[in-house]
């Protein structure tokens, strides 16, 4: 099939690399030229594991194309299915910006072709993807577009992973046409993994519930983890005796410094708003989009109180600047949103990450940013995990160690409690976990 992808964040690259693989042609747009012409020239202008190399599988060939969306009636007018994956950002007031989808449904209905099908991919308040639908029908009533919703569910860092090995796939609405066109669009996936077709309110629905779900989980064990610094449990065993019930499952129960990235901020947020205009406000959602604003200003103390209550003056590395292991994106980053508060109270900022120094560099300022995460430790008076990456979790503590300015025993605050504590001490550091993780594993 000839599909078209708006949109070339995340997402979009994701399930175009990923469409590509399963044999469909792709033409993939977006109103970022600089980005396009990154890509025209096989480079991938976001770090996602397995992207790169589809990418430059099909870079000489036309199985993936990319321009920018000034040739999007081109790419339209020979497509059957048409993929919107752009971004709805949050305005001032708290509502969701649809002015992106607003303008690509526009285009479709000016130059889609006859029977195509339009797939918002993109998160969007209830009822959005029916408006979409009266939208195209009143200003194109013969051209019979199938508008679906048909939700992504992709962890930045694993997307082409989960696109390709996915735990279901949810189909709006529930009519022949859409039926058709998505198990022909889907047919590697038809035996593999469970296909829920479905009504376009339950679909937006399943999307919002997931997300908010999930940021549920992440909130609610990051608060028993404060219960067990007052009453002397480990938050690590904790929560691998509450994960062993099946019910609950281990994933999103690390207590950590609360999340981020764009999802799970940007859809409880939204989810709540939608859900108290209707007059059905979710509580227990707001109270996370609440707790988790909270924690990350509160992950400061952790480092505040390892250096003697104040870190003014004090070199500070912080380790770890993207929202999460595995990926370059900073947005509502732990790390970042750290740095930001304690150089509110004065300290001196060093940092390393793998891969989000560049994207830090655009938001951050009066930060010394290194390449080797031991050079990053050289004069550091207390350091700090901020992003669980493997390479701080197996980090070498000798080489640390010998990076050092002298042996005066430093705070080693691991806001993941990632490390192991008792190597960590063995090698003369100040080790603090959150929710008395560090403490020894004999406990």
């Amino acid at each position: 099939m000839n599909v078209s992808v708006i949109g070339a964040g995340y997402v979009g690259l994701a399930i175009t690399a990923c469409l590509a693989d399963l044999g469909h042609t792709l033409i993939c747009l977006d109103k970022d030229k600089n980005k396009i012409r990154q890509l025209q020239q096989d480079q991938c202008p976001v770090r996602e594991e397995g992207l790169p190399e589809i990418l430059s599988r099909y870079q000489s060939t036309d199985k993936i194309r990319f321009m920018s969306d000034d040739r999007m009636k081109e790419s339209l007018e020979i497509s059957d299915i048409v993929f919107v994956c752009v971004n709805t950002p949050i305005n001032r007031n708290g509502s969701t910006n649809l002015d992106e989808i607003y303008s690509v449904f526009d285009a479709i209905s000016l130059h889609a072709n006859r029977g195509t099908t339009a797939v918002i991919k993109t998160t969007v308040p209830i009822g959005t993807t029916e408006r979409m639908q009266q939208r195209l029908r009143k200003a194109s009533p013969d051209k019979e577009i199938q508008v679906v919703f048909n939700p992504e569910f992709l962890r930045e860092g694993s997307a082409v992973n989960d696109f390709m090995n996915p735990s279901r796939i949810v189909v709006a609405p529930d009519t022949p046409t859409a039926r058709f066109t998505m198990d022909s669009l889907y047919a590697h996936f038809i035996g593999k993994c469970p296909m829920l077709y479905c009504d376009l309110q339950s679909a937006e629905m399943i999307k919002y519930a997931s997300n908010a779900f999930l940021a549920t989980k992440i909130a609610f064990i990051n608060e028993i983890s404060d219960l067990c610094e007052q009453t002397g449990a480990n938050i690590k065993t904790v929560s691998q005796g509450m994960g062993m019930d099946e019910r609950i499952g281990d994933q999103h129960l690390k207590a950590g410094p609360g999340f981020g990235g764009v999802c799970f901020p940007q859809d409880t947020a939204a989810f709540a708003r939608t859900a108290r205009s209707k007059g059905s406000p979710l509580r227990i959602v707001e109270t996370v989009v609440n707790t988790n604003e909270t924690r990350k200003k509160k992950i400061a103390n952790y480092v505040i109180n390892a250096c003697a209550g104040s870190v003014k003056g004090k070199a500070i590395t912080v380790l770890g600047l993207a929202f999460k292991a595995g990926t370059d994106d900073v947005r509502n980053s732990a790390g970042l949103s750290l740095i930001k508060e304690l150089q509110d109270q004065e300290a001196i900022i060093s940092a390393h990450d793998p891969m989000a120094i560049q994207n830090a560099e655009k938001v951050l300022s009066d930060v010394r940013f290194f390449e080797n995460v031991y050079h990053a430790l050289a004069d550091a008076q207390a350091i700090v995990v901020a992003t669980p990456w493997e390479e701080y979790i197996t980090m070498n503590l000798d080489l640390a160690t010998q990076s050092l300015s002298d042996n005066s025993v430093r705070p080693f605050v691991d806001l993941h409690n990632v490390c192991d504590a008792d190597v960590v001490r063995s090698h003369g550091f100040n080790y603090v976990g959150i929710g008395n993780g560090g403490q020894s594993k004999s406990h």
